[in-house]
């Protein structure tokens, strides 16, 4: 529970850089696709997350860590993506 937590923390303090973002205007392709779809599916797609952070109350978060950037993903309770973020959008590799 405490690495949980603490893993939990790690992103949330990655994800507040310096990185640019994604105006609430542009809607990144990748992301889009998965939202709604089941955990399991982006899973089979994507592969094994890099990490998984699981709250108690069944949502998690799980992050694809790529050379110099991430794909993040949040699922509710019930296993299904509700939001996204691509660190990696508009970089070459990802």
């Amino acid at each position: 529970m405490k690495q949980s937590l603490g893993l939990l923390l790690v992103l949330l303090f990655f994800g507040c850089g310096t990185a640019p973002t994604t105006p609430p205007t542009h809607h990144d392709a990748l992301i889009e696709k998965w939202i709604g779809k089941k955990k399991q599916e982006l899973i089979k797609a994507l592969g094994p997350p890099t990490r998984e952070a699981r709250l108690p109350s069944g949502e998690s978060t799980l992050v694809w860590e790529k050379p110099n950037c991430y794909i993040s993903f949040d699922t509710d309770k019930q296993g299904v993506v509700s939001t996204g973020a691509n660190n990696c959008a508009g970089r070459e590799n990802n």
